[in-house]
């Protein structure tokens, strides 16, 4: 159901003329007894990719990139992107802005004027 859904969505996306990217879900900060980020989302994410093959459709792996991310830093210098060590759902505003900064260098460069025009709009205090 997962993937018909992924792939229903692509279809609407397209059908107003816009541009679909799929993101896999990101992995969550947990390391195994080797220092390693254990892998949660593997299935789910190749589900993601699957469809972004099958479709045509712009894919970032940000399931990849946060293990990767994750790994290089191991776990006591990544303990700033997580509020905890056992909230290892939810972000701090630093790691908030690493994790948008990963998919925002991924994201296609043809989509670059519309990214200038977001990224130079005044933000909040």
């Amino acid at each position: 159901e997962f993937a018909d859904n992924l792939k229903t969505i692509v279809q609407l996306v397209r059908g107003f003329h816009g541009t679909p990217i799929l993101i896999t879900p990101r992995d969550h900060r947990i390391f195994d007894d080797k220092g390693k980020v254990y892998p949660f989302f593997g299935d789910r994410s190749a589900v993601v990719r699957d469809v972004a093959a099958q479709t045509q459709t712009y894919l970032i792996d940000l399931y990849q990139m946060t293990i990767d991310l994750y790994n290089q830093l191991g776990k006591s210098e990544s303990d700033y992107i997580s509020f905890s060590a056992t909230d290892y759902l939810h972000y701090t505003q630093k790691g908030a802005e690493v994790i948008a900064g990963l998919v925002v260098n991924a994201l296609p460069d043809n989509l670059g004027t519309y990214l200038v025009e977001i990224l130079n709009q005044p933000t909040k205090p």
